[in-house]
């Protein structure tokens, strides 16, 4: 993965089968407000884009902890 400035954070554990935690989905919908230039008038839309872009995140770290997991014979 490449984490550029405008990537959402991870967090490991998530991977682990934990559910996404409000406070991360707060956090990167602060993060896209500001990439957005600090206009306002689109909080659902961020707070959206940032649970979405989580989700998915979890979803491709699960992804590659099972793979890893087969790989090493876990």
């Amino acid at each position: 993965m490449n984490a550029g400035k405008n990537s959402p954070r991870f967090d490991p554990t998530l991977a682990a089968g934990s559910s996404i935690s409000e406070q991360s989905i707060r956090e990167r919908a602060y993060e896209i407000y500001v990439q957005r230039g600090c206009k306002g008038g689109h909080a659902e839309g961020d707070w959206l884009t940032a649970e979405a872009e989580l989700k998915e995140l979890t979803k491709k770290a699960a992804d590659m902890l099972s793979a890893i997991k087969a790989l090493t014979g876990q």
